[in-house]
């Protein structure tokens, strides 16, 4: 049902002709050294009211960071259109490639690709309006490369809110006992110290302890120190637990107030200074950081949407869709509420690095929200997977998932041989041998070994606890019975 625009075969407008006709969009094929041609395709194509779709030959390895494997992102105004993919492979078509970029880049009628996926996938899992870019505050989204280098850049950003690298020594990283490694990893490179970053508590649901979380902190408080993050945690990795993001909000709001600094009258018992702490600048209110790597992405579904509670009230948000959409390892969307913190700590810009576009802010310089330097054109990969089969077709996998979890949780709770170790959450179920972590670990070797399944096991309480997780998009319900029968063998 599309016209396709071969060198010579039919002139350009009665192409667009034919393509209007049918409603249907009309496709360019061109070589890598003709894309302004394509691209003037494409702008009449639009003006005619046909969509367009550009395609150039791909005989480099995409994904590549060679310089001769050159990738223009596209300009593109909103989910209605198709956007442009210029891949180019020759030195030829590279310089051209480079020329585009940089006039979709520094066009200001130009919609960033980066900036319009994000805020597509913000939409589409219901977040807060204030991580839109095409909100007017000072917040948006950017693609990291994981969680980890995603947690990384709002410790660095927590760092610098509470007093920057001169309080350092002063400042305090807060999470939950059952947070990810990554938190801890990445409080060591951002220079927290190991005394300073305290694993909080957790409750029978294995979800942060707030009550534990205000006594931490009102003691460090109270020893002269900075309380600088707070890290919760939606779906951890061993159990799915959900810290509890609303109700840590609201002890950083009684403590500090809601904009930011300390409220109160004293150093000692429920409140604190407003103006110093042991003759020190006072300390302002901590970075609040939710990792939601797992369970984030299942808030595509409306029923799951529970899973952001408070997440208006927080300083930054990610989830990977690398783990539940489909889209390939690696791709963490990452949002911030305020920019100013993170550009403070990590934007760098050495006169070769300076153009005007930037500096009158007509451009977002992604380099700024992240470690590196330069970037990957990830946000590709998750328009093709919206593209391919789109955001209905990912909720029902993921609706899905958590079906065949269900299915299993029922098993065990009818089960004389294994028991729940934690609740049930999403996809996930953790299960434990009634005979002891022995024969718990013997079964999960013995079902990886089946090659049927993979099985991840962990620890809860000392318990040895098998992992079942329902992430694989090709799953079909006889495996998950397959992997049931193996278990109870």
């Amino acid at each position: 049902s599309a016209y396709s625009l071969l060198e010579g075969a039919l002139p350009l407008a009665k192409i667009i002709a034919h393509a209007a006709d049918d409603g249907a969009p009309a496709i360019a094929v061109t070589d890598t050294g003709n894309l302004f041609g394509a691209l003037e395709f494409a702008q009449y194509a639009v003006k005619k009211g046909v969509q367009p779709i550009v395609g150039c030959q791909l005989d480099v390895a995409f994904g590549d960071n060679d310089a001769d494997n050159g990738r223009a992102q596209h300009r593109r105004q909103g989910p209605e259109r198709y956007p442009l993919v210029f891949i180019a492979a020759t030195e030829e078509g590279y310089a051209n490639l480079v020329r585009l970029v940089s006039r979709a880049y520094l066009d200001t009628e130009a919609g960033d690709p980066v900036h319009v996926r994000l805020d597509w996938v913000a939409e589409l899992c219901g977040l807060p309006r204030q991580f839109l870019h095409s909100d007017p505050g000072p917040g948006g989204g950017v693609i990291q490369d994981s969680a980890s280098s995603g947690t990384l850049v709002a410790l660095l950003s927590a760092r610098e809110r509470a007093g920057g690298r001169d309080e350092l020594h002063r400042q305090v990283v807060y999470h939950s006992a059952e947070a990810h490694s990554s938190i801890i990893k990445g409080a060591r490179i951002a220079g927290f110290r190991d005394a300073h970053i305290r694993a909080i508590a957790t409750d029978g649901d294995l979800a942060l302890r707030v009550d534990d979380l205000a006594e931490q902190i009102r003691a460090d408080l109270a020893a002269g120190l900075l309380p600088a993050a707070v890290v919760a945690t939606v779906g951890t990795t061993s159990t799915m637990a959900v810290d509890p993001v609303v109700a840590v909000a609201d002890l950083l709001d009684e403590l500090f107030g809601p904009g930011g600094t300390l409220s109160g009258d004293t150093v000692s018992g429920d409140t604190v200074s407003g103006d110093t702490v042991s003759g020190d600048p006072a300390p302002v209110r901590p970075w609040l950081h939710v990792d939601a790597a797992m369970a984030g992405a299942a808030t595509i579904c409306a029923e799951h949407r529970d899973l952001l509670d408070g997440i208006d009230r927080v300083d930054s948000y990610l989830f990977n869709p690398h783990k539940w959409w489909g889209v390939t390892f690696d791709c963490t969307t990452m949002w911030v509420a305020d920019r100013t913190s993170m550009l403070d700590a990590l934007s760098i810009t050495p006169p070769y690095l300076r153009n005007k576009a930037t500096d009158s802010g007509t451009v977002v310089d992604f380099r700024d929200w992240q470690v590196p330097l330069g970037r990957r054109f990830r946000s590709l990969k998750i328009w093709f997977v919206l593209r391919a089969i789109g955001a209905d077709a990912i909720a029902a996998m993921v609706r899905n998932h958590c079906a065949e979890a269900d299915w299993l949780t029922a098993r065990v709770d009818a089960s004389e041989l294994w028991h729940l170790a934690a609740p049930a959450r999403l996809n996930l179920v953790c299960i434990a041998h009634r005979h002891g972590n022995d024969a718990t670990r013997a079964a999960g070797v013995r079902l990886n070994e089946s090659g049927d399944a993979l099985v991840t096991l962990t620890e809860v309480d000392g318990e040895a606890v098998l992992r079942l997780s329902v992430g694989s998009p090709s799953v079909a319900h006889e495996d998950v019975e397959r992997l049931w029968s193996t278990l109870e063998s």
